[in-house]
């Protein structure tokens, strides 16, 4: 695991997924061989597009288990498109850094929100808890934008989890969902799955990392904007008549 940070003018990606560096290598490679009409945008598109097919295989499993297979490959399309747009800007030298975090961000939401609400419409999945996911994610994705005009720095992954091994552990789960079904136990909430656990934990752990990092962040950003020492206070408006 390390650094694979790439600046793109005044913006910094920090990627520390446990796969980043074999992934980095890999969608290189790829990006190499596209045909050269192929574009970032097709390719944030498919992205899209691949959510869009695990939204609906997970919709279709109500009738048949085997379709959560129909999941499994919109999230590989997923990773496809969206993991390769910005590789193949960069290896081709026509990147354009805001116009490409602008999209990117919008696709990501999209794409969040039509996996989760898909799992939570699942038979795999309370949509209550995949509601708590795509709010941790939100949240979490939230504080990344606030963040931004301090040190221009955004966090790819979070704890050695990024997309990539996100998107692992969901396909893994669609697969054993379609082979043997999803264990689940009865609590005092209700029947939960093991999605629906993850996605209690994720939204608990999302929050606790949020926390953590205002607290570390806060007199550091205080110090930047104003001058201060950190336990210093800033200046303050000045009083009413």
């Amino acid at each position: 695991m390390s650094d694979t940070a790439t600046t793109e003018e005044s913006l910094r990606r920090i990627h520390l997924g446990v796969l980043a560096d074999a992934e980095k290598r890999l969608l290189l490679r790829l990006a190499d061989h596209l045909p050269a009409s192929v574009m970032p945008d097709h390719l944030t598109v498919l992205g899209v597009v691949g959510a869009g097919l695990v939204l609906a295989g997970c919709l279709l499993a109500h009738w048949n288990a085997s379709f959560l297979l129909l999941g499994i490959l919109g999230r590989a399309t997923n990773w496809f498109g969206d993991s390769l747009d910005g590789t193949l800007a960069r290896r081709r030298g026509i990147e354009r850094p805001l116009y490409g975090f602008y999209i990117d961000q919008f696709s990501d939401v999209a794409g969040h929100l039509m996996i989760l609400v898909g799992l939570g419409l699942s038979p795999l999945m309370r949509l209550d808890t995949a509601l708590l996911s795509m709010l941790a994610s939100l949240l979490t994705m939230f504080y990344g934008h606030l963040r931004l005009p301090f040190d221009r720095t955004w966090m790819v992954s979070q704890h050695a989890m990024g997309p990539t091994e996100l998107r692992i552990l969901i396909g893994f789960g669609l697969l054993v969902g379609a082979l043997f079904g999803i264990p689940s136990l009865e609590t005092r909430i209700g029947v939960l799955s093991v999605f629906d656990a993850v996605g209690v934990v994720a939204f608990v752990g999302g929050l606790f990392g949020i926390a953590v990092r205002f607290r570390e962040d806060r007199p550091r950003f205080a110090a930047a904007d104003t001058g201060a020492r950190p336990d210093e206070p800033g200046p303050r408006e000045p009083d009413g008549p």
